[in-house]
């Protein structure tokens, strides 16, 4: 359980300077069953023990966190705050089930009736609930995500950890725990779905070294067993969940930073219009750079104003925060810019400066000749 809840709570917005958790958990008697006892010995040991013991707190896990044998309560600031907004549709969350006690990541059905419980290690066990019940269990080596349907269906996926040869598998059990459906991928598996009528599943692969599996969506219809679309998503950011809305034929992608995008059952992005008036907001200094360069090489013309659009993504690539090898690369392109417009001092500008962040940038010689002008 502490690898899953770990992963998890790795992926929250950390403090600067926060270094990643080690941990030791075990399994100790309580007074109605067995509780965890966590055991920390890491840098910034003491903020991230008060982290997990609130976060822990806050999902009502019952676990005790210590740091040397010294029991770490939660943060008192927060011992009354207002509860958690509820996850987003096909959002993972940490759940405890009490009959028996099991407890890790897990998602629970639309309607609230079923919950499927992982616990992400090498003999890893899954748990399907019907409220607070377990009414099967099984055991898969690393499940790493999953969802239930309101019908008690649910799909889960494993993925290795070997990035030379990886696989992913897409399991769907029916509410017996009995599989109904099994897809293996050359790619590990980042999240899936299935639709809150147990009639389709979907999942979405990691980057591959197969191509035909790297970065993709597929989407299956579980009646016919049969792979209805595979496509790559027109946004490549952290996903943290996907849902299908069977009613529309749509899948939902919902990215870790509130960016949400429809895709319909054959792969159409549903939301292009929108997206293309709004992606320079969530775009990184990269992306922007790669945009400005696709641009760039396209315009013919050498008055200033036709690069307007061009310097404004630049710009904005600098600000967004890259490397001093990029940042290099991005004045180089503004020197040239300008050097083609006739606008000699401001291209000495963005050459120097080109150079001084990267001296094999490779404007050296035009800014000689820039210079030797005068």
């Amino acid at each position: 359980m502490l690898r899953s809840f770990l992963n998890w709570l790795t992926r929250r917005p950390k403090a600067a300077g926060e270094a990643p958790p080690k941990a030791h958990s075990d399994s100790v008697p309580s007074s109605d069953g067995r509780k965890t006892v966590i055991e920390l010995s890491l840098p910034n040991e003491e903020l991230w023990a008060q982290a997990i013991s609130t976060v822990l707190h806050e999902k009502g896990v019952d676990a005790t966190v210590k740091i040397d044998g010294r029991v770490i309560p939660p943060d008192p600031t927060r011992a009354n705050s207002e509860p958690a907004e509820p996850p987003l549709p096909g959002e993972i969350d940490v759940i405890t089930l009490e009959n028996p006690y099991f407890c890790g990541l897990g998602h629970r059905s639309p309607n609230g009736r079923y919950a499927i419980v992982w616990r992400s290690d090498e003999a890893g066990e899954w748990a399907l609930a019907h409220g607070s019940a377990i009414i099967c269990r099984g055991a898969l080596s690393r499940p790493d995500s999953g969802q239930v349907s309101d019908k008690g269906m649910f799909s889960i996926c494993t993925s290795t950890l070997d990035s030379k040869k990886p696989e992913g598998r897409l399991y769907v059990f029916d509410c017996a725990g009995g599989i109904v459906f099994l897809e293996t991928f050359q790619a590990n598996i980042d999240v899936n779905c299935i639709s809150n009528d147990g009639s389709h599943v979907a999942c979405l692969t990691f980057g591959s070294i197969n191509p035909e599996y790297s970065g993709k969506v597929f989407v299956f219809c579980l009646r016919t067993r049969q792979k209805r679309t595979a496509f790559s998503l027109a946004y490549e950011a952290p996903v943290s969940s996907m849902s299908l809305a069977i009613e529309r034929e749509e899948l939902l992608v919902n990215y870790e930073n509130h960016v949400v995008h429809r895709y319909s059952f054959d792969g159409v992005f549903l939301d292009s219009a929108r997206w293309e008036a709004e992606k320079i907001a969530y775009l990184s200094g990269y992306d922007l750079l790669a945009m400005a360069e696709k641009q760039l090489s396209a315009i013919q013309q050498s008055g200033f104003f036709a690069f307007l659009g061009v310097v404004d993504l630049l710009k904005r690539a600098l600000a967004k925060g890259v490397s001093d090898w990029t940042q290099a690369k991005i004045h180089r392109h503004l020197g040239e810019i300008h050097c083609r417009c006739g606008n000699t001092a401001q291209a000495i500008d963005h050459f120097e400066i080109a150079l001084r962040l990267n001296p094999k940038v490779g404007v050296r010689q035009a800014l000689q000749r820039l210079k030797a002008r005068g």
